[in-house]
């Protein structure tokens, strides 16, 4: 579901958005570089573990911004079992969490199709970016006079849902904010929160 708040400086966003992006390319195509050079000379394995990564590091350093800083941690973990060589994560100082991150997963793909093909790749935690683009962010588009809250129950049919989409899409061409969100088990707090950002007409939705 959207967000209640829309934040303004699209431009910002969107260039934040592709620094993050940039900077998981630029570790996924060395990654990727550091898999082909070990399979052409698999004589290096013994010097290959250290050597590559520092490679790696060495290469990213020279491509991305200054204020951006590479960190050799050698505790990083990461969820997920399938990777089968280097993982990353990128963060933001101040913030206790990772915005992105990924790695080497040769084997994953294999699983699918019969034959095991190289991969590397990262996800970015959009819903993170957004908590910290709201910090970090002055400036925000006010909930207008007009406005309605619609909080959408549990197991509501399809056909509903698109019904509301369609009548917020007219409300909001008219100039009324409009916010459509799942309805939470504790809603008193939900909707204390939609008040205090200016919200004060609500509907709620139930599957009957």
């Amino acid at each position: 579901m959207e967000e209640p708040l829309i934040i303004k400086r699209d431009e910002y966003m969107f260039e934040s958005g592709m620094k993050i992006c940039l900077v998981g390319l630029i570790v996924v195509v060395l990654c990727s570089i550091a898999a082909l050079y070990r399979h052409i000379n698999p004589l290096a394995d013994e010097i290959y573990s250290i050597k590559s990564v520092d490679d790696i590091i060495s290469c990213a350093k020279a491509m991305i911004n200054e204020h951006v800083k590479i960190t050799f941690d050698p505790t990083l973990v990461r969820g997920m079992g399938y990777y089968t060589g280097t993982i990353f994560e990128i963060s933001i100082d101040g913030y206790n969490f990772s915005i992105a991150g990924g790695g080497r997963y040769d084997k994953m793909i294999g699983k699918f199709c019969g034959q095991d093909v190289s991969a590397c790749g990262f996800s970015i935690g959009f819903e993170r970016i957004i908590t910290i683009l709201k910090d970090k962010l002055e400036t925000v588009t006010p909930v207008s006079e007009k406005n309605l809250a619609i909080l959408i129950g549990k197991n509501v049919p399809l056909d509903r849902k698109l019904e509301i989409f369609k009548r917020a899409k007219a409300l909001r061409a008219e100039g009324t904010t409009v916010t459509i969100q799942p309805m939470r088990k504790n809603m008193k707090q939900q909707i204390e929160k939609l008040e205090a950002e200016g919200f004060k007409e609500f509907e709620k939705v139930y599957n009957d």
